[in-house]
């Protein structure tokens, strides 16, 4: 997958500090994607999987950076998990989706769970993927020029 107006990666360091002033430890496959790019859109956005799995055809329209940017990852963490305790304090976020809707990956978890958070709906809002970070990004499909692909 690549990313296209991503700000520069980041350095193993600076992923430390930030680890150190939110108080979690990432897990290595979300250090490793902000090794490799800092945010930014992607150029495979459809979420894939079998026919099985809710959330097929879930659209990630843009990875949160890091460091840099106006709306960062940090940012969405301090308002969402720290502020208003919409999700666990675990729980980290890395993405958006066309409608608002935040993706996560939990911190606590090894291959970092992830999890979509959908801002508008008062009943379960929380929805695993069960699968881990690199899973998700390796079922990322190019969305159909028609829009065809995306489930509503």
């Amino acid at each position: 997958m690549r990313l296209t107006d991503s700000e520069a990666p980041l350095t193993e360091d600076q992923i430390a500090s930030f680890e150190g002033e939110l108080g979690l430890r990432f897990p290595e496959s979300l250090k490793a994607h902000y090794l490799r790019a800092n945010g930014g859109y992607p150029d495979v956005s459809v979420y894939y999987d079998d026919e099985d799995d809710e959330n097929v055809g879930v659209a990630l329209q843009y990875c949160l950076p890091l460091h840099g940017g106006k709306s960062t990852a940090p940012l969405f963490y301090r308002n969402l998990v720290v502020r208003q305790s919409v999700v666990p304090k675990s729980f980290f976020p890395f993405a958006i989706d066309p409608g608002g809707d935040v993706l996560f990956v939990d911190a606590s978890s090894e291959d970092g769970q992830v999890y979509l958070w959908h801002h508008d709906t008062a009943f379960d809002p929380i929805v695993p993927f069960k699968v881990g970070l690199d899973d998700f990004w390796s079922r990322l499909k190019p969305d159909a020029p028609d829009g065809s692909d995306v489930v509503q």
